[in-house]
């Protein structure tokens, strides 16, 4: 199996083909790939529209698929993940919704929590792929920081959501 960064060099950067690596790699592949706390989605929406309904779309999904409210603040909440719960996905509201998979726990096993975290992300494109958000996903894989859009820019500047 090749490592999460030559697998994404030889499939091109796109939603899809990252899913499908996650999927198919190793708990040790996974972590070599930047597969951790830290990762961030950053969903955008089409053009000049109202981000807020991409908010409620994501608490709707969170509280379906295993997260918990912990806590929240203004313009933000942090859910812990029911099945790791040293994982929290913090969401957060301003020129986008944005997501972002932290650690509460120092103790954590590296492997098994990439294994988790892997299963959040991967969830979380599904979601976003058949709600088809524009959106982007950040992540650090060996020091690299990759950003992986599934979104074409317009002359105008607005997002469009594309696919594979």
């Amino acid at each position: 199996m090749p490592t999460l960064d030559s697998y994404f060099q030889s499939q091109g950067k796109s939603f899809d083909s990252y899913q499908r690596s996650l999927q198919e790699a190793t708990p040790e592949e996974l972590l070599m790939g930047g597969v951790g706390v830290g990762m961030l989605f950053d969903l955008y929406g089409k053009g000049d529209e109202n981000i807020s309904r991409y908010k409620h779309k994501a608490h709707d999904y969170l509280r379906q698929n295993g997260f918990i409210l912990k806590s929240t603040q203004l313009h933000s909440w942090k859910y812990s993940f029911d099945k790791n719960k040293s994982l929290d996905l913090l969401l957060s509201d301003s020129s986008c919704v944005s997501m972002m998979i932290l650690n509460d726990s120092s103790s954590a096993n590296d492997l098994e929590m990439a294994k988790d975290v892997a299963q959040i992300v991967a969830g979380l494109i599904k979601f976003i792929q058949e709600e088809r958000i524009s959106s982007r996903l950040i992540v650090d894989c060996s020091g690299s920081a990759y950003e992986i859009k599934n979104y074409i820019l317009t002359a105008e500047g607005f997002r469009i959501f594309q696919t594979d």
